[in-house]
């Protein structure tokens, strides 16, 4: 109980970093730099996604540490391994560079589902936990990507397109946010209570 209820804060609040990062890299690139970096744009988002599926690993793998079987830690990572020295020569063999980039963030996904074993033999169960917030990160990227494409289109400065995302990132994700916000603010106010 106490492992999912600390996951799911991590879940939440990493889920909605990435979210904006995934949806508004583009963005975020023109906000940071000229021009000539625009095409890096796809690259942060696809390091975001890698990003969103080590979220969950990382807490599986600390939920590993902490039953005593580091073996399933070092099992995830070379599964990693593994993936990276099947999936990046594919990937540059099939797409040049962007492929090789493709199979580098995939072979994410073999270390968590090597975690995800690791923990569900402990009785740990986080694929559905997994499963309902990688459907939010998908919803809320999906919606900022296309309000920064509504946006690129009409002319908008990176400025605004960012701020956009982020105000649409934080409604959507305001549901699985907010009971942490609260808690938050009754702490301090508490604390200056006291």
């Amino acid at each position: 109980e106490v492992f999912t209820k600390a996951r799911r804060l991590h879940m939440a609040a990493s889920g909605w970093a990435l979210s904006g990062l995934i949806g508004g890299g583009q963005a975020a690139i023109g906000l940071i730099y000229d021009d000539s970096y625009a095409s890096g744009g796809w690259m942060l988002q696809l390091l975001a996604v890698m990003a969103w599926f080590s979220t969950p690993e990382s807490t599986n793998s600390s939920a590993s540490l902490a039953c005593g079987f580091p073996r399933w830690v070092a099992a995830a990572n070379l599964a990693k391994l593994i993936g990276m020295c099947v999936l990046l020569p594919l990937g540059y063999h099939f797409g040049g560079f962007h492929g090789a980039l493709v199979g580098y963030a995939a072979s994410e996904l073999f270390r968590y589902a090597t975690s995800t074993i690791g923990v569900y033999q402990r009785g740990l169960f986080t694929l559905k936990q997994d499963l309902e917030f990688s459907a939010v990160v998908l919803v809320a990227s999906l919606a900022a990507h296309s309000l920064v494409e509504f946006l690129e289109a009409r002319g908008v400065s990176a400025i605004i397109q960012s701020i956009s995302v982020f105000g649409l990132v934080s409604a959507i994700w305001a549901r699985w946010l907010f009971p942490y916000v609260g808690q938050a603010l009754r702490k301090v106010r508490g604390r200056q209570a006291a």
